[in-house]
């Protein structure tokens, strides 16, 4: 990281920076080619999200909330109360979901199938700006809708407060990875099927 930081000051290191960089040094186990790959990653995908004006993760989220919205309005209404209670869809869109998965191996499934969707832009010129995000935006609304019961169950803000900030593993080991991820392809195919 701090090779990194030396020679992309902008955006230079910013906090989650490193949940991107261990799963791929992990599946190298080689600091030079985690390096490399790390630095592909951030060019090609996500240094706009780090970057101090927050323009991009931002566009991000309004993206989600319109889509979101669109596909599961009675869910979005349980869960939005005020702008700013929306900051639990910036750490996922910023961690490409990384933090919501309780077993490893589910989350480098999830990271793999991600990052493979960023590199395959939709053909459409509009949709182009959007497609980095789309896939990770379909994870995030598959993963509401798979605690659809949980969280339309919550009686007030502070128990939807309490669901989408603890950081109990427990609370993420009933989710199928395999359901949120195929829930997710679809909506990402119908989206694209949609936009021709």
């Amino acid at each position: 990281m701090m090779t990194y930081s030396v020679y992309h000051p902008s955006p230079g290191y910013s906090q989650g920076m490193t949940d991107m960089l261990t799963p791929i040094f992990y599946v190298l186990m080689n600091e030079c080619l985690s390096y490399f790959a790390f630095c592909s990653l951030m060019t090609r995908y996500m240094s706009s999200l780090f970057d101090r004006d927050q323009t991009e993760i931002y566009r991000r989220i309004r993206l989600f909330t319109s889509i979101f919205r669109s596909i599961d309005n009675e869910l979005w209404n349980k869960i939005h109360f005020h702008e700013e209670d929306n900051f639990y869809i910036y750490r996922w869109l910023l961690l490409d979901c990384k933090r919501e998965f309780s077993q490893f191996d589910h989350v480098l499934r999830v990271l793999e199938l991600v990052w493979i969707h960023t590199m395959s832009p939709l053909a459409d010129s509009q949709a182009k700006s959007n497609a980095r995000s789309l896939f990770t935006i379909f994870v995030c609304i598959s993963i509401l809708q798979e605690d659809r019961r949980i969280i339309l169950s919550c009686s007030n803000e502070e128990d939807l407060h309490k669901y989408f900030f603890s950081s109990s593993s427990s609370s993420r080991s009933h989710r199928s990875t395999k359901r949120i991820l195929q829930r997710a392809q679809l909506y990402y195919s119908n989206y694209k099927a949609s936009q021709k």
